[in-house]
């Protein structure tokens, strides 16, 4: 019999200005996520918050990054890859 492995899940972020929700949604995200990714404009709090989950996410941050959806989600299936997800979301 063979004993299989956790799934290694990756949650994706693309955020802004969003110190409100952001530590209970990485704190509920992973309970069942090995890491998060996340692309942040913030001029907020946004990035200190996620930098406290240490080597658990990932942070590309550009204050003066607008909004492009294709590039965002670009950026975060790339830096995603690098962990060797089973499952992104």
């Amino acid at each position: 019999m063979s004993i299989m492995s956790e799934p290694n899940i990756i949650a994706t972020y693309r955020t802004k200005n969003s110190e409100q929700w952001i530590k209970k949604s990485l704190e509920s995200a992973l309970e069942i996520c090995s890491h998060a990714v996340i692309v942040d404009a913030s001029t907020d709090n946004t990035v200190e918050i996620c930098k406290s989950f240490g080597n658990k996410v990932e942070i590309f941050h550009d204050e003066n990054l607008p909004f492009d959806e294709t590039r965002d989600k670009n950026m975060l299936l790339e830096m995603a890859l690098k962990k060797n997800p089973d499952f992104l979301f």
